[in-house]
């Protein structure tokens, strides 16, 4: 019978039958376990796909290692093949197929106590609904539909973060930008702005939205998100169009943190921040129209609301960090 194997040696058959995957070989360890299993079974695609209602030419690859596959189906196959492992060797395994520094990003941000999130054009990942995320993800015209299924499913899979316990505790700054461009699937915006205004209610969330008023910052044209570990350490990842970089150094940890500051002081405050979206998420249903569609005139940007806040708010353009 063959030993369990650690998680460090690429991974080997355990003495129940199960596979131990390790970091770099745990995905070419599945493929070939799924491409076994349906040997033993005598399972052509064709009844696969019958079983699992996914199409027969996307279970081919997956069998092939030709796509890296999805939670959702290594899921159904784990019912196909009588096993119970499948889907969450796939979840860890998972992480090698995307850039090191988001892998090393994603390992962390499972143990980080505290995070910041801002983007300066699209809701940041963690506070995204599904449909929100799929339109973003097809917006990268040669991904197939399979390949933006698994990018959707990677993504809820890690909002799940905010159901642990202990709570993380998160800032996440909204640029207006993101909050006023008209998306092409209507109601997953309605269903967007509504989790917006429940992720601003958590007890653990602090969310501010950052006005179009405010001057040039220094993420404009990239997203932003800080991580800070148990241990005293903290982590910055930096995203651009298609770009990323994960820092590390502490001295360059301490200058992103210092912009934030600089951001953070020229937002409208957590209180008037949730006020405003819940105006949006009603001026959003108030506007719909027969067929579905905003009338987009009805949103007006947060500059003309700004004139209602108090002074001190409204002088926020030239504000400095106070000390």
């Amino acid at each position: 019978m063959a030993e369990r194997t650690s998680k460090k040696n690429g991974g080997a058959p355990a003495g129940d039958g199960r596979y131990v995957f390790g970091e770099r070989q745990g995905m070419a360890r599945l493929v070939e376990e799924l491409e076994r299993r349906r040997k033993e079974a005598k399972y052509t695609f064709d009844q696969l796909a019958e079983m699992t209602r996914f199409h027969r030419g996307y279970l081919h690859r997956v069998h092939r290692g030709q796509s890296m596959g999805s939670y959702e189906v290594m899921a159904a196959l784990d019912k196909v093949y009588g096993t119970t492992h499948l889907a969450r060797v796939w979840e860890l395994s998972s992480q090698g197929r995307f850039e090191h520094y988001f892998q090393r990003f994603s390992e962390l941000e499972v143990e980080a106590i505290f995070r910041i999130d801002y983007n300066a054009s699209v809701i940041p990942g963690l506070y995204q609904v599904e449909g929100y995320t799929r339109e973003l993800m097809q917006t990268a015209e040669w991904r197939s539909d399979e390949e933006v299924d698994e990018l959707v499913s990677h993504r809820m899979r890690r909002a799940r973060l905010f159901d642990r316990e202990p709570p993380v505790l998160c800032r996440v700054i909204l640029d207006e930008v993101a909050l006023l461009r008209a998306q092409g699937d209507q109601p997953s915006w309605g269903e967007q702005l509504d989790h917006l205004v429940e992720c601003a209610e958590r007890p653990n969330v602090t969310m501010q939205i950052l006005p179009l008023r405010s001057r040039f910052n220094f993420f404009v044209g990239g997203g932003f998100a800080l991580l800070e570990l148990p241990g005293g350490e903290a982590v910055v990842n930096k995203e651009g169009a298609g770009l990323g970089n994960l820092i590390e150094e502490p001295e360059e940890v301490a200058k992103e943190r210092v912009a934030y500051d600089y951001l953070r002081d020229t937002a409208l405050s957590p209180v008037e921040s949730l006020e405003l979206l819940r105006k949006l998420k009603k001026e959003y249903s108030d506007g719909l129209t027969a067929d579905g569609l905003v009338r987009v005139a009805k949103v007006k940007p947060l500059r003309h609301r700004v004139s209602q806040l108090p002074g001190s708010l409204r002088r926020a353009r030239g504000r400095r960090p106070r000390t």
